[in-house]
């Protein structure tokens, strides 16, 4: 659902990508596709945020810099951390489309 409502809010303005899974996400960009910004819940089953984060850290550290965490702020405190000491932004559900969008802009 969260990723059906990013969608509708960013696809007037922004060609979008959506992918329910990291895994899936990892792949696409292994096989050579970039993006300009990355959405990345925090909390997703099998691989959370900031494991994904980490990966693309390892291979890809100039998009692991573009990716924002979305998050409902219910997560660990190792979370929490990790969050902190990337630097990245981190945008709080819920949100309203404007900020995502305006978020999105500056960005890019």
């Amino acid at each position: 659902l969260v990723a059906r409502s990013i969608l509708r809010m960013l696809v007037r303005e922004h060609e979008v990508v959506v992918e329910t899974s990291a895994a899936a996400a990892l792949a696409r960009i292994r096989a050579g596709e970039d993006f300009d910004v990355i959405l990345c819940d925090v909390m997703m089953p099998q691989l959370s945020g900031p494991d994904f984060h980490a990966e693309l850290t390892r291979t890809h550290p100039g998009l692991a810099r573009r990716l924002v965490f979305i998050t409902g702020g219910a997560f660990t405190p190792g979370a929490v951390r990790y969050l902190e000491a990337t630097g990245n932004r981190v945008l709080e559900k819920p949100f309203e489309p404007e900020a995502l969008q305006a978020l999105v802009r500056e960005l890019l």
